[in-house]
C-alpha cells in the first residue's frame, strides 16, 4: 500500500463532515486541521477524483504521494505521532 498526503481549503460552505467521512473510507489519520494521511492501493489520480465528489467546486484538495522519509515537530498527538511514525 502507498500512503498519500491529503490536504485542503474549504471556502465557504466549509463542510467538512462530507470530505472527513469520504477521507475516513480509507486507512486514514488526521495529522493538522486540514491535513490527513492516507493509506491505499488506489492510485493518486483515483483518490483525488474520489475526494473531489466530495467538495465544492469553490473548495481546494490536494494529493500527493508521501517519500517514505520525514521530520515533523511540535504539539502533535500521541495517536498522530504514532501515525506518522508507522506510515513514514
Amino acid at each position: 500500500m502507498t500512503i498519500f498526503i491529503v490536504s485542503y481549503d474549504l471556502i465557504k460552505h466549509k463542510d467538512y463532515q462530507k470530505l472527513t467521512d469520504a477521507i475516513e473510507t480509507y486507512s486514514s489519520c488526521k495529522v493538522l486541521e486540514s491535513l490527513w494521511l492516507i493509506k491505499s492501493n488506489l492510485s493518486v489520480k483515483e483518490i483525488r477524483n474520489h475526494l473531489n465528489n466530495h467538495i465544492d467546486e469553490d473548495d481546494r484538495l490536494i494529493v500527493f504521494q508521501a517519500l517514505p522519509v520525514a521530520a515533523w515537530t511540535g504539539n502533535l498527538s500521541q495517536s498522530v505521532d504514532e501515525c506518522l511514525r508507522a506510515n513514514l
